[in-house]
């Protein structure tokens, strides 16, 4: 009896054994996929016919399947005989984990294996959709203006471009208007409420009536103004006082065909010593752009005075 139950006691403990190593597997398995997947993004990847060879950064990766990357740009390869090879850029995120693509067939037998694996094609299609909409969402997240924009009408449009349109970098706000209507379309701008105006990059297509300032010693803010602008084709409306370092000064454009006056420009001076110096250069706007260096609190309070 003794050795009957010592035969089923070491049977218990090899089960126990095999089954604590299994788990031990597991666990070290799960811990070495958790350290290898670690600040990675999973990828869905797909790229019709599914049995082409993928490239990303130089390096091969699965069709077909999800992979782990890190979140950054990637420059994609695909090739596969009867179909015309593709190259594309892809940012990865975790709000974009797509890498998506469907290569044109170059002869009939590419065309034979479309007509027969549909399927394929439909699910790339799918994938280069998400990726299309997740690389637009995070455009707007990115930039909240473009989703008001574009604005056309007779009066002024607004529109954007970016010095990188691959990679969409370097957002420009372009504003075509007239000085009839320029404090129209500011206003536009300044009723956008997920909108920084001063974050912008601004360009007006505006002839600008300023000729380059005169020099002024004067220690006077508005004279200092005056001084510097006189016979510019602007006129002067109001100055005012911002901070103790800050001084505005607000020009209209005159309209010669209504006789009044229209389009407002901002110039900001800042102090300097016993005197003055110019802070920026006329704007209808301004932004960190057009007018570094000077804290936002103060581009914000200037940029309450244009616009209707």
């Amino acid at each position: 009896m003794a050795t009957i139950e010592n035969k089923k006691t070491k049977q218990k403990l090899l089960i126990i054994g095999i089954i604590a190593a299994v788990f031990a597997v597991i666990l070290l398995y799960s811990v070495i996929i958790a350290i290898f997947r670690a600040g990675k993004v999973g990828v869905e990847v797909k790229i019709a016919p599914f049995h082409a060879k993928v490239i990303a950064n130089g390096i091969e990766i699965k069709n077909n399947g999800k992979i782990y990357l890190e979140p950054g740009n990637y420059h994609v390869e695909a090739s596969c005989d009867h179909f015309d090879s593709f190259s594309g850029d892809f940012t990865i995120s975790a709000d974009q984990p797509y890498i998506g693509a469907v290569l044109v067939a170059n002869d009939a037998e590419g065309e034979e294996f479309i007509n027969g694996h549909q399927a394929q094609f439909a699910a790339a299609e799918g994938v280069v959709g998400k990726s299309l909409n997740a690389a637009g969402a995070a455009i707007q997240k990115k930039y909240p203006i473009i989703k008001h924009l574009p604005i056309n009408n007779r009066f002024y449009s607004i529109g954007y471009s970016f010095d990188d349109p691959i990679k969409s970098e370097g957002l420009k706000i372009n504003i075509k208007t007239d000085y009839e209507y320029l404090d129209v379309a500011i206003a536009r701008l300044k009723n956008f409420e997920d909108v920084s105006l001063i974050d912008l990059d601004i360009n007006f297509n505006i002839t600008n009536a300023f000729a380059n300032p005169k020099s002024s010693s004067s220690n006077n803010p508005e004279t200092f103004i005056k001084d510097s602008f006189s016979g510019n084709g602007m006129t002067y409306i109001s100055g005012q006082n911002l901070s103790d370092k800050y001084y505005l000064a607000v020009y209209s454009a005159y309209n010669k065909n209504t006789k009044l006056l229209n389009g407002k420009y901002l110039v900001l001076i800042e102090k300097s010593g016993e005197s003055w110096k110019l802070a920026s250069t006329p704007q209808p706007i301004l932004t960190k752009a057009n007018t570094p260096n000077v804290p936002d609190d103060i581009l914000n309070t200037a940029n309450s005075f244009t616009g209707q």
